[in-house]
């Protein structure tokens, strides 16, 4: 599922323009009875950044995932990536970049996993779940450009993206 957002116009106040939202894998398993409505399913969201290569685009990587508890009558897994251009001169500095990113592509991204958790749940017989994602996820880019150097740079030991827990 690719959302194609293509626009000449960037971001309000931003130099940046959102050029996809698109998931990688999506994954929901249910037990074969639920007691009642899911609430309050716990979350882990684990955010990852890349630096564009030479003509590529800026990429971010969302990875949300339930509680592998044998008591959770449903589990969730989803990756989803979002890639953006710099639009303006030079380099963009750390404060466009934590302000886009918290304020616009992250907010974009939460948008379209929520509504596709509530839809194939919807569909998979149970009350579709919506879930709690965090609120301005106060992502810091410096965290997000060390963690994807370190994964660079050491090849045998993989850096993991910064997560944050939602305990909804």
């Amino acid at each position: 599922m690719t959302s194609r957002l293509v626009s000449p116009i960037p971001a309000e106040g931003h130099p940046f323009r959102i050029t996809q939202i698109f998931f990688l894998s999506i994954r929901v398993t249910r037990s074969p009875t639920i007691p009642g409505p899911v609430q309050g399913l716990p979350l882990t969201v684990e955010i990852a950044y890349s630096p564009p290569e030479p003509g590529q685009s800026h990429g971010v990587l969302l990875r949300l995932r339930s509680d592998k508890a044998e008591t959770q009558p449903l589990r969730i897994q989803v990756v989803a990536s979002g890639l953006f251009d710099y639009l303006g001169e030079g380099q963009p500095t750390d404060d466009e970049l934590n302000h886009f990113l918290n304020d616009f592509l992250l907010a974009a991204m939460t948008a379209r996993v929520i509504q596709v958790i509530g839809s194939l749940t919807a569909e998979m017989g149970m009350p579709p779940v919506w879930v709690d994602m965090p609120r301005g996820f106060g992502v810091d880019i410096t965290s997000l450009r060390s963690s994807a150097e370190k994964k660079e740079g050491n090849s045998a030991e993989q850096a993991k993206p910064e997560a944050t827990e939602n305990a909804a």
